[in-house]
């Protein structure tokens, strides 16, 4: 009995809709982008509780891996609207997620405190002594919140080095009320790079001249110095490695001059007469320790406002 054209179309729909059914499956089950970057608590896989008895020799966690991780990316991406004004590579200012990928180029370490707070740093390849970077990511937000933290080298006649140290933001930061989590972990990583034998060298001292907030909208914000206790870091408890910093105090006042508002098509400005100087670094990732150069060429800063 030869089957009827009905019965054959029939047939083929059948097995088209059995073949697709594995298809539907594997998609449902890949993450989407949009969901990677709102979401960050697979950071905590990399990361592991802080031991004191390792800060200054050994790696504690898997920065490294952290920072290539293709959904790593596209979280710094979607977190830091806002632009920087400081480093150049090639001649160009960079993203602040590129500047963020370079200043942990060379891997620290990957912190994770109660089970919800990973902090990962390093530094910039090749220049070790002046610019480094701090990433602190609160994986129980929803979106991430995340803060990064740069030290770069300020300009200046002065015989003693200074530094400038950066703060940016995914979210609004009130710098009366920071994170108690971010402030504790910002004292552990200065503390622990500062100790005499770290990673084989005589630690990274910083003196800082100016601390400055830059927000998701582009308003920069400076900050003294003593409001985040910069400079007195020590190690403290066995739990968290850090001494917690203390809130400032309520007569710490913003000057009028000290905020200025920024738009990211606009022309790079500097909120004060302190300049902080960049290097031209290639982005790359390194397994090694790195060598401070005997001398860095300094790229021009962005030119004060009128």
């Amino acid at each position: 009995m030869t089957p009827s054209a009905n019965q054959i179309f029939r047939v083929f729909l059948i097995s088209l809709f059995i073949c697709a059914i594995p298809t539907f499956g594997q998609n449902a089950q890949k993450p989407t982008l949009s969901a990677s970057t709102k979401d960050a608590t697979w950071t905590r896989t990399f990361a592991v509780p802080f031991n004191p008895l390792k800060a200054a020799n050994d790696d504690q966690g898997k920065e490294n891996e952290l920072n290539i991780d293709p959904r790593f990316r596209p979280l710094l991406k979607s977190s830091f609207p806002q632009r920087q004004w400081f480093w150049y590579e090639h001649g160009q200012l960079v993203s602040t997620a590129d500047l963020i990928e370079t200043f942990i180029g060379v891997p620290g370490d990957a912190i994770l405190d109660e089970g919800r707070y990973v902090t990962a740093d390093g530094c910039v390849p090749h220049d070790c002594d002046a610019n480094r970077g701090m990433l602190w990511i609160d994986t129980g937000t929803q979106p991430a919140t995340l803060i990064f933290v740069g030290i770069n080298p300020v300009s200046g006649n002065s015989s003693q080095e200074t530094s400038r140290l950066w703060i940016f933001s995914s979210r609004k930061l009130d710098w009366q009320k920071l994170p108690n989590s971010f402030t504790t972990s910002l004292t552990r990583w200065l503390s622990t790079i500062a100790k005499q034998d770290y990673r084989g060298t005589g630690g990274y001292h910083y003196k800082f001249a100016l601390a400055t907030i830059v927000q998701p909208n582009g308003v920069m914000e400076d900050i003294t110095p003593e409001t985040l206790s910069l400079g007195i870091a020590e190690i403290g408890n066995t739990k968290t490695g850090a001494k917690q910093l203390p809130h400032p105090a309520p007569s710490s006042k913003k000057s009028g001059n000290s905020i200025s508002s920024l738009n990211p098509q606009a022309s790079p400005r500097s909120s004060t007469s302190i300049s902080s100087s960049s290097t031209r670094s290639p982005r790359r990732r390194h397994s090694t320790a790195c060598v401070s150069p005997a001398a860095r060429s300094a790229v021009p800063t962005a030119p004060s406002p009128p």
